[in-house]
C-alpha cells in the first residue's frame, strides 16, 4: 500500500490554491506543486467527492474543467 500522505498534502494545497488562482491550466498546477499531471487529475477527481452531510449534490466540491483550466466551487456553508 503507498504512503497516503503526500496524497493527502497535495489535496490540500490543491483546494486553497484553486480557490485563490481560479483559472490554473493543469500545466501550471504542476508546475507550482511540483506533481505530475497524473497525480493532479487523479487529486482532482478526489476533490470532487468531498463534501459535508448529507451528501447531497449541492454539498459537494465542485471541480469545474474549462479546457485545461480548472477552479473549484463550494457548497455555500464551506
Amino acid at each position: 500500500m503507498s504512503d497516503p500522505v503526500p496524497r493527502i498534502r497535495r489535496v490540500l494545497t490543491l483546494i486553497p490554491l484553486l480557490r485563490q488562482r481560479p483559472g490554473m491550466t493543469i500545466e501550471e498546477i504542476c508546475d507550482t506543486i511540483g506533481a505530475s499531471r497524473k497525480d493532479v487529475i487523479t487529486d482532482l477527481n478526489r476533490i470532487f467527492l468531498c463534501g459535508v452531510p448529507p451528501y447531497m449534490p449541492h454539498d459537494y466540491i465542485l471541480v469545474r474543467r474549462d479546457g485545461d483550466q480548472i477552479s473549484l466551487d463550494f457548497a455555500d456553508h464551506f
